[in-house]
Order: C-alpha cells, then structure tokens, then sequence
C-alpha cells in the first residue's frame, strides 16, 4: 500500500537549490503539520532543574518539536529504513518501546537520520522512503513531555541509537552527531523516485 506523499512549498525550494539555508522551524514544518514550536534547539543546554531534571546544564544532540497531541511525521530525506536498537537488541521501529525510528540517507553509507519518541510507525525495516514520506506519529514515549526528537548523526555503526545529552559540545560532535537542519540541506538532492510503502 502506497502512503501520500505530503507536497510544499518549501519541498520544492530546497529540491531546486542545495545553497538554500534551513532554519529548525523551517525544518519543522517539512516534517510536522500545524505550529512549529522549537522547545530545545540543537547544541542548546537546558537551564531549569525543574524542566528538565537530570539532563540540567548538557548539551542538547538535536532538535525537539512540540508535539503536545499525535502528529504525523514525515521524511524530510530519501532514505531506507533501518532497525534500531534498545539494550543491545534489534527492534523493528514499531515495537521499540523508546519509539526511535532511524533513516538511513540514501547516497550516504553512514548517514542516519533519527525520530524520538514516536507513539507509532507507519514504515517498516527495508522500506524506501522519500521526502514528503509518512513515517509514523509523534508521542512520549521514553520521556515526560510529549515532542518530537530529530537527530542527524554520521558513524560507522549501521544501527545508531540516538545520542545522550553531554556536557560538551565536543562530547556530542565526537559521536558524529552534527546540525540536522544542514544535514537535510546537504542531503535532499538524493530524493531518489522511489514509492512510500506501508507494507
């Protein structure tokens, strides 16, 4: 079964152009519908004990959306979807309980693009994706508030997890992980013709 592909403005604009700058609430709105609300950007640190408990003072390693109901996520790259792990073991996105989904960007052997705390997938493992895709939709799952977790990350490893937050910058770039607004620039021209499947 075929999944729409969601089609913008904004798409077309940066499939024409890899010069085009991406700020993260243009980034937001080519993957969520509605208000964007940027509630930690990335490398941002958070400033209250009380928002944000343990992860009080570190360095964030991508950017969070406001989520505050279910909203339907789309891929903002080409991709396949790859499994992602939890304690070591092999999850199909579906069924990990942290709700992660990962793409990884076609053209690129070790790109990775990550969805966190997802309430639900609409993708499988091996599907092919392209910009516009529905991925799945957005929850809370692994953390208190509901938002959209977006994380663009280069390694060698084939199935990343998402990163942790460090008390450095250099504590999260050292794990590959680098803006995800650029990486989607540097990357949509590989929107290959490929269907979204929903197998």
């Amino acid at each position: 079964m075929k999944i729409a592909v969601i089609p913008s403005l904004l798409l077309l604009l940066l499939l024409s152009t890899n010069a085009h700058a991406l700020d993260e609430k243009q980034l937001g709105r080519m993957i969520l519908p509605g208000k964007i609300t940027v509630t930690n950007p990335y490398l941002d640190t958070c400033n209250t004990k009380s928002e944000c408990g343990k992860f009080y003072g570190l360095y964030h390693p991508g950017i969070d959306f406001r989520a505050r109901t279910p909203l339907i996520v789309v891929a903002p790259v080409a991709g396949t979807i790859v499994y992602t792990e939890k304690r070591g073991i092999e999850i199909e996105p579906q069924k990990d309980k942290t709700g992660t989904i990962v793409i990884k960007v076609s053209g690129k052997e070790n790109a990775f693009f990550m969805f966190g705390h997802m309430s639900k997938s609409f993708v499988n493992v091996g599907d092919k994706v392209q910009v516009g895709c529905k991925i799945g939709l957005t929850g809370k799952k692994a953390t208190i508030y509901p938002h959209l977790h977006v994380e663009y990350r280069e390694e060698q490893n084939a199935r990343p997890r998402l990163t942790p937050a460090s008390k450095t910058i250099a504590g999260i770039e050292t794990r590959g992980n680098s803006s995800p607004t650029n990486a989607v620039v540097k990357f949509v021209s590989y929107a290959e013709p490929t269907e979204c499947q929903n197998n």
